[in-house]
This record gives C-alpha cells, structure tokens and sequence, in this order.
C-alpha cells in the first residue's frame, strides 16, 4: 500500500523494512502505459511495480499462523 510515498504493511500499516528493497528502490517508476508503481513484487529482493502485472502473490500472516 503507498500512502503519501510511504509504503506500509497491508496488515498492520507499520512501515516496511528498507533491507528487503532492492537497490534504488521504491522507485515509483512511470511506465510506458503510463501506470506508476504502487505494488510490490519480488525477485532477490523486493522492487516497485504497476498493480496490474501479472506476478505470483504472497499473504501476510501473523508468526504460527497457518
């Protein structure tokens, strides 16, 4: 979720750890299509993406939770 250029945890709305980006990253890049950056998705580490590319998915849930 980007709010105000802060990204924050879906779940708990505290503020995501800067270790799991990727260099330069959250970008907030403006594509071609003209669609900007609000989502995340992940390769090594995590990078800015358009919300509508099509990537696989993961849920948060709280530690022992299944």
């Amino acid at each position: 979720l980007l709010t105000r250029s802060t990204w924050e945890s879906w779940t708990s709305l505290s503020p995501l750890v800067s270790r799991f980006w990727d260099k330069s990253q959250p970008d907030n890049w403006r594509h071609e299509n003209g669609q900007t950056e609000d989502c995340v998705h992940m390769r090594r580490k995590w990078n800015d993406m358009y919300c509508t590319a099509l990537y696989q998915w993961v849920c948060e849930k709280p530690v022992g939770q299944m």
